[in-house]
C-alpha cells in the first residue's frame, strides 16, 4: 500500500468513525430528551392530580368551617376533630408535591374514612357508613385517602346531579365499597377510569386517580351497575383475580 492509499484509508476511517460516533451521540441525545420530557411528564401529571385532590379537600373543608356555626354544641368537638384531621391531609399532600415524606404515617383507613364521611354529610348529602375493619391492602395512608376521597367525592357529585344525595359506604377487610344513585348508566363502561373522564361524563380525573391510589394500596377497583345505582368495589388484587376466575 503507497503512502496515498495508507493516507486516504486513514481519513476515510476516521470519517466513518466521525459519522458512527455523532449518529450514536445524536441518538443518545435524543433519548435524553425523551427520558426528561417524560420525567417532566410524570412530575406535571402527579402535581396536577394532587392539586385535584387538594381543591377537593380544601373545598370540603370551606364547607364544613360554613357549616360549623350551625352545629350543635354537643357536636362542636367533632367538627373541630374533624377539621383538625382534614387540614393533616391537605399538609400531607403538600408536602408530597414537595417531595417530601408524608405526615399521615398514624391515620389508619377507619379514622381517614370517617373523617371524609362526617365532612361529606355535612355537605347536605345523606351518608351510611359500615366499617366492619380496616382494608386489607399494602401501601401509605396517604394512597388510602386518596382513593376514599375521590369515591366519596365522586359519588356525593353525582347522587346529587341524580336527584337522591344519598351513599353507602362499607368498608371490610376483603372490600370497600361505595354506592350510589346515577342518572344514566349507559357511559359506565370502563372509560371512566381513563384520565380527564367522569362517571357524569364531564371532564374530571376523579376515578382514575382512584383506580391508581387502589394501584398502589395492592387492590383492584371495579364498578357494577343494578338499575339507577352503582357500587365501586375496591378489593386486594389476589382476592378480585380469584373472584373473576371463579365467575
Amino acid at each position: 500500500m503507497t503512502y496515498l492509499q495508507g493516507a486516504l484509508l486513514a481519513v476515510f476511517a476516521l470519517g466513518a468513525g466521525s459519522a458512527l460516533f455523532w449518529t450514536w451521540r445524536k441518538r443518545w441525545a435524543a433519548e435524553q430528551r425523551a427520558k426528561e420530557q417524560a420525567a417532566l411528564a410524570a412530575v406535571g401529571r402527579n402535581v396536577d392530580e394532587l392539586a385535584h385532590d387538594l381543591s377537593n379537600l380544601i373545598g370540603l373543608i370551606h364547607l364544613n368551617l360554613r357549616m360549623a356555626p350551625m352545629v350543635d354544641e354537643e357536636d362542636r368537638d367533632e367538627v373541630l376533630a374533624d377539621l383538625g384531621h382534614s387540614a393533616e391531609m391537605v399538609y400531607a399532600m403538600f408536602r408530597r408535591i414537595r417531595g417530601r415524606s408524608e405526615d399521615l404515617e398514624g391515620a389508619s383507613p377507619e379514622q381517614l374514612l370517617q373523617t371524609l364521611t362526617h365532612m361529606v354529610r355535612r355537605t347536605g348529602v345523606e351518608v351510611t357508613l359500615d366499617i366492619e375493619a380496616p382494608l386489607r391492602a399494602e401501601g401509605s395512608p396517604l394512597a388510602f385517602l386518596r382513593l376514599a376521597e375521590n369515591l366519596l367525592m365522586n359519588a356525593a357529585r353525582e347522587a346529587t346531579l341524580a336527584g337522591v344525595p344519598r351513599l353507602r359506604v362499607r368498608m371490610t377487610e376483603a372490600s370497600l365499597e361505595v354506592e350510589n344513585p346515577i342518572r344514566s348508566a349507559t357511559s359506565l363502561d370502563d372509560s371512566i377510569y381513563e384520565s380527564g373522564v367522569s362517571r357524569s361524563g364531564s371532564t374530571g380525573r376523579g376515578l382514575a386517580i382512584a383506580k391508581a391510589a387502589a394501584d398502589a394500596l395492592g387492590c383492584a377497583l371495579t364498578h357494577h351497575v343494578e338499575g339507577r345505582m352503582v357500587t365501586f368495589v375496591v378489593r386486594p388484587a389476589l382476592d378480585a383475580h380469584a373472584q373473576r376466575v371463579g365467575a
